[in-house]
């Protein structure tokens, strides 16, 4: 990826067919989020089993929802009826000082993002101080939340690194590993969770292992250059391309990097496990197993890489905690607020835009030849 002339012509703009794919996509999860998740409580009472009404409850008293209008039930009515929580009475149930520390931890965990990439910068020649990086980090998180993709957020972080002069090859090495090392975290730690639980199936050891390795097979052929040894692949136009940043992965000091940036990117894992469990808790959310739970958490993460289509990630969320055992309404309940303290940190982000845009980020920092000392 490289910085195109000034003269360079406007890139073309996406294709309506494709543009109609996302917005058939977000439409199809959407109404399936719509489908398997109420708003409102659903529920049934015991004279009548098998019919099932909305509801909404204010206290001992409830009001019950039908096309025909509203009635609101005796008190002795509603304590009969079973009910599953809709989204609605599954958020307020929560307590707001539990969730101002859990936004308070999320935002440790975007700290500790940030420190796990300043621990690679060095790779691309630059010394950066904690807070210029966590300000990259809000900024890639605020262009994240307007261009909902992974691809976007690397962008960003990479135009804040460029603009202190560094080359663009190497500060994309350097989001690549820090990329795969985060990757390689969250397997390793629903690995270990998935492990310490009884019962888990063997079968999730073995993808859980199976992709660990895999992850950790691709970081050690990077910061070792195995990959710039593949004669066949280096000759051709795509290797010709990405051979700048391999070359930065694998320079002077990447061990030592990649050793500082591994202890962040288990901090970070750990933090956003620990966040996901307690929100899904505090919210009556409970499990089928707690490997099960971890399992189908790490998935999620995947997900977050898959292309930003509304709906997208609030469906997964659903579906996939939904094969943890997890109600849908818990699951879509917590996403809403996870998403919450992200557009709060994104809000950050967009702040720190507009003040480096005014003049305010001070001086380039100076590079640091690679494996020097910090």
């Amino acid at each position: 990826m490289t910085t195109p002339p000034a003269d360079a012509p406007p890139p073309s703009a996406p294709k309506p067919a494709r543009r109609w794919l996302r917005w058939l996509v977000a439409l199809l999860a959407l109404a399936a989020i719509a489908r398997v998740v109420p708003l409102r409580d659903r529920c049934e009472a015991p004279e009548s089993p098998g019919v099932r009404f909305e509801a909404s409850r204010d206290g001992p008293r409830c009001t019950r929802h039908d096309a025909g209008g509203d009635r609101v039930l005796p008190e002795a009515q509603c304590a009969r009826l079973r009910c599953e929580p809709g989204v609605l009475s599954t958020v307020r149930r929560a307590r707001p000082e539990r969730l101002a520390a859990l936004g308070f931890l999320y935002a440790v965990a975007s700290v500790t993002w940030a420190l796990r990439w300043r621990a690679l910068l060095p790779l691309a020649g630059l010394r950066v101080p904690v807070v210029a990086a966590w300000r990259a980090s809000l900024e890639a998180m605020a262009a994240a939340a307007l261009i909902p993709t992974a691809v976007s957020a690397d962008a960003a972080r990479a135009a804040s690194m460029t603009a202190r002069g560094a080359s663009m090859s190497k500060v994309l090495a350097t989001i690549l590993l820090d990329r795969l090392l985060g990757f390689g975290a969250i397997l390793a730690v629903a690995f270990a969770l998935v492990a310490a639980s009884a019962g888990a199936p063997a079968r999730w050891r073995l993808v859980l292992g199976a992709a660990l390795a895999l992850v950790a097979a691709s970081v050690v052929g990077l910061s070792r250059g195995w990959i710039l040894h593949l004669r066949w692949l280096m000759e051709t136009r795509i290797g010709r391309m990405v051979a700048p940043a391999l070359e930065a992965a694998a320079g002077p000091g990447a061990g030592p990097a990649l050793s500082r940036a591994l202890l962040w990117a288990f901090a970070v894992a750990a933090i956003n496990f620990g966040v996901i469990r307690a929100l899904v808790s505090e919210l009556g959310g409970v499990p089928r197993s707690e490997s099960a739970f971890y399992l189908h958490a790490a998935m999620i993460f995947v997900a977050v890489l898959l292309p930003g289509v509304p709906g997208s990630w609030e469906a997964a969320w659903v579906f996939l905690l939904g094969g943890a055992g997890v109600a849908p309404s818990a699951a879509l309940g917590a996403c809403v607020i996870l998403r919450l303290y992200n557009w709060l940190l994104a809000a950050g982000g967009a702040v720190s835009m507009a003040w480096s845009g005014s003049g305010g980020r001070g001086p380039p920092t100076p590079h640091v030849p690679p494996g020097a000392s910090r």
